[in-house]
């Protein structure tokens, strides 16, 4: 199973485990499912105006071996 992980440009940073804040640090970045990180993504980026997207979910660009987390 691939990790996920979301970038948000309005913070400058990967979302963390459990979405406890952000972090610029791929390496401490939380790691989601797929189903999980498009949700935040769809969720966050829902109300803003003229097509605005401030999070990014994406595959993980550098994968580690851990378990996925789940919030």
């Amino acid at each position: 199973m691939t990790a996920w992980v979301v970038w948000s440009e309005q913070h400058g940073g990967w979302w963390m485990e459990g979405a406890l804040g952000y972090t610029p640090s791929l390496r401490n970045a939380g790691r989601f499912t797929q189903e999980r990180a498009r949700l935040i993504e769809e969720t966050a980026n829902r109300y803003l105006p003229g097509g605005v997207i401030n999070e990014v979910a994406m595959p993980d660009p550098w994968p580690r071996p851990a378990a996925l987390g789940t919030w």
